[in-house]
This record gives C-alpha cells, sequence and structure tokens, in this order.
C-alpha cells in the first residue's frame, strides 16, 4: 500500500487522467508578439468544459474519452478554489490563481492496486505555474501530501522543480492554440523524479501533457474568455462519447 502511494507521490502533478490527439503537422513556433496577462493561460470560470483523449501507457491499444468541468468554488483555508471533476475518471482537484501564479490544493486519484480513489491534501498549496509566464523560468517547491489510504493515514514531502521551456502554437483537433510548454520533475523528496511536460494554451487552460503514465491531448473546449466576456464554444460533434 505504502509503495503505490509513494508512486502516486511521483506523479502528483498529472493534473487528470486526460487526452487527445494532436493533428499530423509538427508544432509551429509562435509569432513573436506580447504576451499580455500570464492569468489567459490558465482561465478560471464555473461552467469550463473541457473534452481530452487519453492513452495509457498499461493500455496503449484502447483510446479514453473523458470530460472535465468547473463545477463550484470552495474555500479551504480561507482561500477559495475552483473545483475541477472528470467523473467519468472519478478524479478532482481544487486550484487557485491569483497575481502570482496558479496553485493546486486538493487532487482525488486512483490506486490501481486497490481499484479505489483517495483524497490527497497538499501542504501548502503547490504552485505548478509561476507568472509571468516566460520562456526560460525555473522554479522548485516542497509540499506535504497528506491522504488517508484505507483508513491509514499517509504523509510524504512531495517535491517539485518546473522550468518553462517553449512557447509553441499547438494543431489539435479544437484548432490552433498558443502554448507555453512547462517541463516538471516530479516526486517524493531525495528519491527519483518522474519526468513529465504540460502545455498551457491562451484563452484554455490545460491541453496537453506527455508523461510516463498516460498522453493526453485536447479535443474540444467551451471556456469563457475573461477578457472579452464571451464563451468559446468548441464542443466536439461527438461530445456525448466523453464522460
Amino acid at each position: 500500500m505504502i509503495r503505490e502511494y509513494i508512486r502516486f507521490g511521483s506523479c502528483i502533478l498529472l493534473l487528470m487522467l486526460l487526452a487527445s490527439v494532436v493533428a499530423g503537422d509538427e508544432p509551429a513556433v509562435a509569432v513573436d508578439e506580447p504576451i499580455g496577462h500570464s492569468a489567459r493561460y490558465y482561465p478560471l470560470t464555473i461552467g469550463n468544459k473541457y473534452y481530452y483523449k487519453v492513452i495509457r501507457t498499461d493500455a496503449a491499444s484502447r483510446e479514453y474519452q473523458v470530460k472535465a468541468e468547473v463545477r463550484n468554488v470552495q474555500t479551504v483555508d480561507g482561500k477559495d478554489y475552483f473545483y475541477f471533476f472528470a467523473p467519468g475518471a472519478d478524479i478532482r482537484y481544487l486550484v487557485r490563481r491569483d497575481e502570482s501564479g496558479v496553485f493546486m490544493r486538493l487532487l482525488k486519484r486512483e490506486i490501481p492496486l486497490f481499484g479505489i480513489s483517495f483524497n490527497v491534501h497538499l501542504v501548502p498549496e503547490l504552485m505548478f505555474l509561476r507568472f509571468p509566464l516566460t520562456v526560460g523560468d525555473q522554479w522548485s517547491q516542497q509540499v506535504v501530501a497528506k491522504a488517508r489510504i484505507l483508513f491509514i493515514p499517509v504523509s510524504r514531502t512531495i517535491e517539485g522543480r518546473f522550468h518553462v521551456v517553449d512557447r509553441q502554437v499547438l494543431h489539435t483537433e479544437a484548432g490552433d492554440i498558443d502554448v507555453f510548454v512547462v517541463n516538471a520533475s516530479l516526486g517524493v523528496a531525495n528519491q527519483s523524479m518522474a519526468n513529465k511536460t504540460f502545455s498551457y494554451g491562451a484563452n484554455v487552460g490545460y491541453v496537453k501533457a506527455d508523461a510516463p503514465e498516460d498522453f493526453t491531448v485536447l479535443v474540444g473546449y467551451r471556456v469563457f474568455d475573461e477578457q472579452t466576456g464571451i464563451w468559446i464554444d468548441k464542443t466536439p460533434d461527438d461530445a456525448a462519447r466523453y464522460k
């Protein structure tokens, strides 16, 4: 059991089991233009919906369709967090944003060995995006991950190291998206780290993840544009398949 939790710790920032297929072309270099507010690379509004396809390493021949939605706002230790929920995968997390970056406070994951999910509380909250988003920026942080697994309290010190490595335009089924690419090394402190790559898109948010356990990319979304006050609707035609 403890071994399974340590395995979880090594992938603490894989936010959801989500994915999609990137169109065949290689990512193009984004036009050099003012970035504007970094916050637009992680929009937060109740009702935002995302559609992903996932290819898991342990089931490479199967493609998963997952829908995630911002359901509500919850207050933890005096701070308001947006509640993301992917019901089909039984995964959730709490995240907030301020002028300094984007933070995670709680996530729910499954223990593969037991087939059950559990809540993991991060103390303090983990900054996984730092503003202003700038290619070359690096930061690191240690947090304590606390959970109860089969009624047994477990805690581990988790370390995250982050590096903004690129800004690109990704060609996806949801259209071309301007993204920042972040490499993350994550794991239990003083143990081996798992290397992952995440992409966050302008006026979209979480677009793509490439991790040892699965590959994720966006295929559609309906997100509120906080700058224009308009909903951007790129819901896929087969949205009913995404659970």
